[in-house]
């Protein structure tokens, strides 16, 4: 049964209402660890794909960008992520493989060039 003649000034916190050991940096850890659990699904699986490579090399292509995103999620709001934050760090990857694909195309679309590296263009 709570008072209510308690003061508002008081310092001692309500039980029940501790704040759980980690904070903020569990969230952080924990969806981080999940997001690399499934890279490396992501990894192994489009490794598997039988189309020359080519999925496979877009896919190391959104690994990269996933961590550039890790690093600048780790530096600037460590302690705090957002809900979108953590989402990004768990489900990323599935939206950069979506993603990755169509950003190659336009890029090579605009530059005039194809997926193909100079050697497999003349061979």
């Amino acid at each position: 049964m709570d008072n209510p003649y308690r003061s508002p000034m008081t310092t001692e916190k309500p039980s029940g209402t501790a704040a759980k050991p980690g904070g903020k940096g569990g969230v952080f850890v924990s969806a981080l660890l999940f997001g690399v659990a499934v890279q490396i699904f992501l990894f192994l699986l489009t490794s598997l794909v039988l189309d020359g490579g080519v999925l496979h090399r877009q896919y190391v292509v959104a690994m990269v960008g996933y961590w550039i995103a890790v690093a600048v999620i780790a530096v600037r709001r460590r302690a705090a992520p957002t809900r979108g934050d953590v989402a990004f760090l768990r489900y990323g990857n599935i939206g950069l493989l979506v993603a990755a694909p169509l950003i190659a195309t336009l890029v090579y679309w605009f530059i005039g060039e194809s997926h193909l590296s100079g050697l497999e263009r003349w061979f």
